[in-house]
């Protein structure tokens, strides 16, 4: 990270800048592109008590809308989600106060589909091409900040239905209903590698899918 980068994080931190949060994404997405292979799947969970808000001078431009309590998701069964419509999808749902983890969201309804891997968009593949790459078909950067001009992959999946689910120790996969295929691939030699070293993404022996695929009454989703 250069110096421009650099001034220009520590101002977005603090909500000083237009675009502080856009700019903090960018941040973390890129962040979390660069990471090695590490252990994916083993964090706490809390999601704001909607009984408990909190005023907006106390919580600051990035701190939760309101109390945080823990959260213990419970995991996805096929018959939970199949038949239901993606309504919304998001890539960087979760945040540590700071920025983003970069999970994966689709909202069915009132709820949403979390899928809980740090950078997830990197791991799912969409009909063979990862998630981020197609995120990237609709990005442009201006004065070296990466921004949304075009939600390609809400093009793809909103408004479908998901027809199958299968998910796995290390593999899932999404059906919907025009054959499109949302997937983790169970081989890692066929997941799209890390940006930053290349390294094959593996996950570790601790690490288990159906931990971390679970349904959701919130976005904002806090570890």
């Amino acid at each position: 990270m250069n110096f421009f980068e650099k001034r220009l994080m520590r101002l977005a931190v603090k909500g000083r800048i237009p675009f502080s949060r856009q700019i903090m994404a960018w941040s973390t997405r890129r962040s979390l592109r660069e990471l090695g292979a590490i252990s994916h799947t083993s964090v706490e969970l809390f999601v704001p008590d909607s009984t408990k808000p909190i005023p907006e001078e106390q919580g600051g431009a990035f701190g939760p809308s309101h109390e945080l309590v823990p959260f213990t998701p419970q995991a996805v069964q096929r018959e939970d989600v199949v038949g239901r419509r993606i309504d919304e999808v998001r890539l960087n749902v979760g945040s540590y106060g700071m920025g983003g983890l970069g999970y994966w969201g689709m909202r069915l309804g009132e709820e949403w589909l979390v899928i809980a891997l740090f950078g997830a968009s990197d791991w799912l593949l969409i009909d063979g091409v990862d998630a981020e790459t197609i995120a990237d078909q609709g990005r442009r950067t201006v004065n070296g900040v990466s921004e949304q001009v075009t939600d390609t992959v809400s093009e793809r999946l909103k408004g479908k239905i998901i027809a199958d689910f299968i998910i796995q120790k290390n593999a899932l996969l999404f059906v919907l209903e025009d054959a499109t295929l949302l997937a983790i691939d169970e081989d890692p030699e066929t997941r799209p590698r890390f940006a930053g070293t290349g390294q094959l993404r593996a996950f570790t022996n601790e690490d288990d899918l159906r931990k971390v695929v679970f349904l959701s009454p919130t976005a904002e989703i806090w570890d």
